[in-house]
């Protein structure tokens, strides 16, 4: 190999014996070039000694991903533009779309078709879910049509949006903690054939009836798993699961189904009265799921249960204004089972007065929050919905909340058995049969009418790049047509290299800002006009904004050269029940959020200023990779160490 001489400096010295001396040579690192060799040479007129290593040359410019998401539930044309700053080079350009999002609860069907193992959770969502795939397959014969379709293309796009649009993403696949749930969630979509297959499903409800006969108790009730004392949460989970095929209208249960629900209503009756004997108290949380579930069996008489149920019943009519947001809603669709319906519409009145509705989110209740140990935020927006679809019928109020709905399912894996069957149910069961509609999107990019393949066109989902040699500015304009009213969705990236000292804040969706402190005497001070030296102490702040619930987050955040991490183990952090992964790598400090909660966060670590000189600071880096469009980074700064 040949050596090239990029620079050379001598410098003299004089050192005394068993003393040192600090020597600086300052030099321009070129650029496109990746490591350079730095070899230095002590002489003198005795000897001379030296050593020789190799330095790594960070790129001063880095890809930036601007996004623009794009949601819309209006029919006609709308242009979306996707503002840039000026005098960027674009690399790439691509536009994704969704035209039916109701796919993708279809595509979260086979999560919990067949039982991993032989709980009656499982069991129960098994049961449910191959009734309800057996009615949709009988129903709509154009959903098995293009289920073939998807499967038998080559270009596919059943893929799980982890593993989708590497491209435009922060971080590879290969990189992340989330490969093994990209692989997960792939095989399940490709296993959409077995569902919708009624043959196959009538087998499997059948088997996994005969499997709640095995695992019903002698007294009625349903544990977990066989042997375990009887349970009356799991019991009423399992007749819950039961009434919803009845009120979805996919089944008439059979003989043997029915014998089970009397034995376990049998139970819970027993249960309840024998509780209100023993303490006769103000009802709460498991007297409202007994109330509600056997709501939905009226048709089955009451068992020595006459005076708790009235008793209980009677009380939470009174006392319903301090329950939380669940409670309230299975509160109000018991009330109007039993005949109470002005209180059950004065609950309903409450809740939606203190709900939010916005053209981006639909309907929805802000303080509703997924919380350890209580129901899922998706569960209590079910349980609204429900209650105000059995209560005031199918209105706008119940379309508004499937497009909330909609929206986590956009940012969030349903991969939670009791959280999929219940978003399937209300999906299923309220406002229009979004299944059987064909959107047949319309895309205009600038002047020009994007040519659809015949499967776009069919299965409602388009992505397209155009090289750098194709992008015009008019480009940056995309309408979309849509001859439907129901939620579509996507994102417009435009991808471009620039010099990390001109990179300009930018927010698609969420946001992050990056601010540093000099941490002395365990007090921050902002950097501001401080002078810094090697040694300091540097707390690097970073704050994310988010305003939808998320999963799948990365957070990156490039460093200074002089910048050595405090903590150079990476490993599992806990910060106000947030549960993450933080990365130390060369140049960038990596946080892995599998669940990123709605809401402001604040995030800090340390490092220490280890070489003076000038030095370009990183920008930060935001992006939910489940959903690349809601992206967002941070601008960048001069570091100078005196």
């Amino acid at each position: 190999s040949t050596e090239v001489v990029l620079s050379k400096q001598n410098v003299p010295f004089n050192v005394s014996a068993r003393q040192n001396q600090t020597v600086s040579f300052e030099f321009t690192a070129p650029e496109n070039i990746d490591l350079l060799g730095c070899r230095i040479v002590a002489n003198s007129q005795q000897f001379s000694d030296g050593e020789q290593h190799v330095l790594p040359i960070v790129p001063n410019a880095t890809l930036v991903t601007q996004t623009l998401p794009v949601f819309t539930m209006k029919q006609g044309a709308q242009t979306f533009t996707l503002d840039t700053p000026k005098g960027v080079s674009p690399y790439r350009f691509t536009l994704e779309f969704t035209a039916n999002p109701i796919w993708y609860a279809v595509l979260a069907l086979p999560t919990i078709n067949t039982p991993q193992t032989e709980n009656v959770t499982d069991i129960t969502a098994s049961y449910y879910v191959s009734t309800v795939a057996s009615a949709i397959a009988t129903a709509n014969p154009q959903i098995t049509s293009a289920i073939k379709t998807w499967l038998t293309n080559p270009k596919s796009t059943l893929t799980s949006p982890l593993a989708k649009n590497q491209e435009l993403k922060s971080v590879l696949l290969q990189l992340s903690p989330w490969m093994t749930e990209a692989q997960n969630e792939t095989e399940r979509m490709h296993s959409l054939g077995e569902l919708l297959d009624v043959n196959r499903q009538n087998y499997i409800t059948s088997q996994s009836l005969n499997k709640l006969t095995e695992l019903q108790n002698e007294d009625g009730g349903w544990s977990w798993f066989k042997g375990f004392q009887s349970s009356t949460f799991m019991t009423e989970n399992v007749l819950e699961a039961m009434s919803r095929l009845t009120q979805l209208g996919v089944t008439e249960h059979s003989e043997q189904a029915k014998k089970m629900q009397i034995k376990a209503l049998n139970f819970l009756d027993r249960n309840i009265q024998t509780s209100f004997e023993k303490y006769k108290g103000k009802a709460g949380y498991s007297e409202i799921l007994y109330l509600y579930t056997r709501s939905a069996y009226r048709d089955i008489p009451l068992t020595n249960a006459l005076a708790a149920h009235k008793y209980y019943l009677n009380d939470l009519e009174q006392s319903w204004t301090t329950l939380s947001l669940y409670e309230k809603a299975l509160l109000a669709t018991t009330l109007y089972r039993y005949g109470k319906q002005e209180t059950a519409k004065q609950i309903i009145r409450s809740l939606k007065e203190y709900s939010t509705t916005t053209p981006e989110m639909g309907m929805f209740w802000a303080n509703n929050r997924p919380t350890l140990f209580t129901n899922s935020a998706l569960q209590t927006h079910v349980a609204i919905m429900s209650a105000f679809h059995e209560i005031e019928d199918d209105s706008n109020d119940t379309e508004l909340m499937k497009q909330w709905l909609l929206r986590q399912k956009q940012t969030l894996n349903w991969g939670n058995t009791p959280t999929t069957v219940d978003a399937i149910y209300a999906l299923l069961l309220t406002g229009n049969d979004q299944l059987a509609v064909q959107e047949n999107l319309s895309v205009k990019v600038g002047n020009q009418k994007l040519q659809l393949t015949p499967e776009e066109s069919k299965l409602g989902y388009i992505k397209q790049s155009f090289s750098e040699k194709e992008i015009t500015k008019k480009m940056l304009n995309v309408t979309l047509t849509k001859n439907t009213q129901q939620a579509s969705w996507g994102g417009l990236y435009l991808q471009y290299f620039e010099k990390l000292d001109k990179i300009t804040k930018h927010s698609g969706g969420i946001s992050v800002q990056k601010q540093l402190f000099i941490e002395k005497d365990s007090k921050l001070i902002p950097l501001a006009n401080q002078p810094l030296k090697v040694g300091d102490k540097i707390n690097i702040r970073i704050t994310v904004n988010t305003d939808q619930d998320m999963q799948y987050v990365h957070l990156k955040d490039l460093r200074a050269g002089c910048f050595e991490p405090t903590e150079q183990l990476s490993g599992n952090r806990w910060q106000e029940l947030l549960l993450y992964y933080q990365e130390t790598t060369d140049v960038a400090t990596n946080f892995f959020f599998d669940f990123l909660p709605k809401g402001t966060h604040v995030f800090e670590y340390t490092v220490w200023i280890a070489q003076s000189g000038t030095y370009q600071d990183g920008i930060t880096t935001l992006q939910c990779i489940y959903a690349p469009q809601y992206s967002a980074n941070s601008d960048a700064r001069s570091i100078i160490v005196q």
